[in-house]
């Protein structure tokens, strides 16, 4: 008998017994990344950022022949980084054809828990295809903040 109040003890203090402030069925919001880069052209180096969900921003470079080297930037609040994705949700990202390099290529690429899409155009960010230049703008301003140089 004391086994038994023991382990309903412990499943109660686990959190099986507790109630939750979430209606039931919701979960935890999903995890996410957003990558913006650019590259390529004569040296075919590239670099852009990569935001978590988390607000965890880190900058990384690339040569063509190389590693990828990634150092984190700094933080956006959970809000800033939750608004990208809304934008990015409100432009349904997953559905805008992924598109084609060029000598100069830059691309937003999202990944969340069960999906990962690019979308890739030939230029720079100013470039952008319409279905995707308001959320590049919105990142750049958002990590406009970690260039180097700037503060």
């Amino acid at each position: 008998m004391r086994w038994m109040i023991f382990i309903l003890a412990a499943a109660f203090a686990a959190g099986g017994g507790c109630s939750s402030n979430q209606p039931r069925g919701a979960s935890k919001a999903e995890a996410f990344l957003i990558t913006i880069g650019s590259g390529g052209g004569f040296t075919g180096m590239s670099n852009g950022y990569v935001i978590h969900s988390s607000g965890a921003v880190e900058r990384w470079s690339r040569l063509a022949a190389g590693k990828d080297s990634i150092q984190s930037a700094g933080a956006i609040t959970e809000e800033e980084a939750v608004r990208l994705k809304m934008i990015a949700d409100s432009l349904d990202f997953f559905q805008i054809p992924r598109g084609a390099p060029g000598n100069m290529t830059s691309f937003v690429e999202m990944v969340n828990d069960s999906s990962r899409h690019a979308v890739q155009w030939s230029g720079m960010y100013d470039d952008a295809p319409p279905g995707v230049f308001s959320l590049v703008q919105a990142i750049r301003r958002t990590v406009e903040r970690f260039e180097p140089g700037e503060r």
